[in-house]
């Protein structure tokens, strides 16, 4: 059966098999101090192929291949773990979701992803830390494509390059009325959308879907946004702002527990003006649920505002206090608020951003430090194991799903009794209510 009519009707393909290879073989080697493996250089008069696993190793510098001569037609690869020099002070693993090594490095840096892997289902943190392959399934890499160039026409809408690459003149509103925007904004989108879709997009329905209806709604938001603030320009935007300590991008370091903990990724709008600023992260269609927002287990925008509120740099420090701070999803052509500095409640009402509801900015951060600080203290200093979480709502999107031990029954029993994240939120919340 074809590759492609297997993964459709839900039948493992081949992407499928080669996780669960390479699955296997990284863990053996991550447990393991030493392993040497052994196969013959010739099969019947022909030269035998080493496996991509062995040729990896090898490029890497992390294997040795040895010829015993003495064996006929024997080679062995031989791998050193990079770990050897602590492997003195542990056996085995002693039980599921161990990790007998000095785990510190897998917090020096973290992205809003991966802190949501270690909230919300430490096992799964635990496998992408160790670079195992993930699994990706044809509809995913589709949706994640769109998602990618819907973020590419937004980006050079407003700064009109791509990839250093002028495409169009930067968007300048003080140069037109304000009667004029939203027909100005509309033209610039469609051209952009002819310019960066691929050409199999074209007359597509996501095409026609933009053109007449996500694209309209967003020129309506950003029109009735300039024409509600006294400066039309905002004071400072920062379109893709990159955290993280490469270059070109901005250091922001928190401590957690005494651990610094550099925040990395890219930040897609930041909108200043003279009343506050307005932090909007783009999706494709779905955002977050306010309640996961609140509770800390989605913790992208939260950590955003959290990293610029720390910049290294005095100057490009923007208060909690005096921000607004949601989504905008693109398709569906909406805003969603997630949540308000004190001192922009005032002017987000005026905007018609939030509601007298929307949660205090400072409340969910600390919020998502409580839960950071519990994680860390239990499975960094308490040194307990990498287990996955029962509440299966984290598995629907996991890249390991089909390799993941949750329903083994072997060991349910001990996963149950370390599942303990919905415990720790019924009394987290109890306290605070």
């Amino acid at each position: 059966m074809d590759d492609w009519l297997k993964s459709r009707i839900g039948l493992p393909g081949w992407q499928y098999v080669e996780s669960l290879e390479d699955t296997t073989f990284h863990l053996l080697l991550s447990r393991l101090p030493q392993v040497e493996l052994f196969y013959a250089d010739e099969e019947k008069m022909e030269t035998t192929v080493r496996s991509r696993f062995i040729e990896s190793l090898l490029c890497q510098d992390k294997a040795e291949l040895i010829h015993h001569s003495n064996t006929k037609n024997l080679e062995s690869f031989f791998f050193l773990s990079e770990k050897e020099s602590t492997i003195a002070q542990y056996d085995t693993f002693s039980s599921f979701g161990d990790y007998p090594y000095p785990r510190a490095n897998f917090i020096k840096k973290t992205s809003a992803t991966s802190l949501k892997k270690l909230i919300t289902c430490p096992y799964h943190f635990l496998m992408s830390k160790l670079d195992l392959q993930k699994l990706g399934m044809p509809d995913d890499s589709r949706n994640k494509n769109e998602g990618e160039y819907l973020h590419k026409i937004v980006e050079v809408f407003f700064t009109g390059s791509l990839n250093q690459k002028k495409i169009i003149d930067p968007l300048d509103p003080d140069s037109h009325a304000i009667e004029d925007l939203k027909k100005i904004f509309l033209q610039r989108l469609k051209f952009l959308t002819d310019e960066i879709l691929p050409e199999e997009y074209i007359s597509s329905p996501l095409y026609f879907h933009l053109i007449r209806y996500a694209w309209p709604q967003y020129a309506e938001h950003l029109t009735k946004l300039l024409s509600h603030t006294p400066l039309k320009k905002p004071v400072g935007s920062y379109k893709e702002f990159k955290l993280g300590n490469y270059p070109n991008s901005h250091n922001s370091t928190t401590h957690i527990l005494n651990y610094p903990i550099t925040i990395i990724g890219s930040i897609d709008s930041i909108d200043r003006f003279s009343e506050g600023y307005i932090l909007t992260d783009y999706k494709r269609k779905y955002v977050e649920d306010p309640i996961s927002v609140r509770k800390g287990i989605a913790p992208q925008l939260l950590l955003y505002a959290k990293a610029i509120s720390e910049l290294q740099q005095p100057e490009l420090r923007l208060p909690l206090k005096d921000g607004i701070f949601g989504y905008w999803s693109i398709l569906n052509g909406e805003w969603k608020s997630q949540a308000v500095g004190e001192n922009a409640r005032e002017w987000g009402l005026s905007l018609g951003l939030i509601t007298k509801k929307t949660p205090s900015i400072e409340e969910l951060i600390n919020n998502l430090d409580s839960l950071w600080q519990w994680r860390i203290q239990s499975i960094f200093n308490n040194k307990e194991n990498f287990y996955p979480e029962t509440d299966k709502r984290w598995c629907s999107l996991c890249d390991y799903k089909g390799v993941c031990r949750l329903d083994d029954p072997k060991f349910k029993e001990i996963i149950e009794d370390n599942s303990r994240l919905n415990k720790k939120l019924e009394e987290q919340f109890a306290l605070k209510n």
